[in-house]
């Protein structure tokens, strides 16, 4: 079955294309899903939740080495955008723009850090796909929504689209910092 009889026969949404995989590459397991209290009363090391590692720590793991990785010069972000960009709504009409690129990854190389289909032909493991998520630095711009030309003076919706990883360079106002959390939020 090729690709487009798969998205068009396989039952695939825009919600979960990867579904529609299942009958192309074979039986697949559900990861279960782990309550956030559990979290909370495990800190990352008493292995509550069965899981061989805890991808909190993991996440946080990565997000140390990638920042290690920015060197000496923690404020200049140099490499290849997989390409990845996120628009926010939070403060509508100025939104942030966050802009994923992997520091210094360039070239082709860049693609995997954001490739989900790539994970799943691959059968990457959940550890994996944190570690090359959370490698990722966001640089965030705040844009005025009602005002889209100004996008293409900066040239970000050209990478966002492109079919190639380009290469980009950003200059942040701070350090990245790594968070660590496994506090609860509870609504009342």
């Amino acid at each position: 079955m090729d690709k487009e009889n798969i998205w068009r026969y396989g039952g695939c949404t825009t919600i979960s294309p990867l579904l529609a995989l299942k009958s192309c590459v074979g039986s697949y397991t559900v990861p279960k899903r782990v309550p956030a209290s559990v979290c909370v009363r495990c800190k990352g090391y008493k292995r509550l939740c069965g899981l061989l590692s805890c991808p909190i720590l993991e996440r946080f793991r990565a997000q140390v080495l990638s920042v290690t990785s920015l060197g000496s010069r923690p404020l200049e972000l140099q490499g290849s955008t997989p390409p990845s960009l996120v628009v926010g709504e939070q403060g509508y009409p100025k939104v942030p723009i966050l802009f994923n690129i992997p520091p210094h990854i360039h070239s082709e190389e860049a693609r995997v850090y954001d490739h989900p289909l790539l994970w799943w032909t691959q059968r990457y493991s959940l550890k994996k796909i944190i570690e090359l998520r959370s490698y990722l630095v966001s640089s965030i711009i705040r844009f005025y929504a009602k005002d889209p030309w100004r996008l293409y003076e900066r040239e970000l919706s050209i990478a966002a689209v492109s079919i190639k990883p380009a290469d980009s360079e950003a200059k942040l106002q701070k350090p990245p910092i790594p968070h660590l959390s496994f506090l609860i939020w509870i609504l009342q």
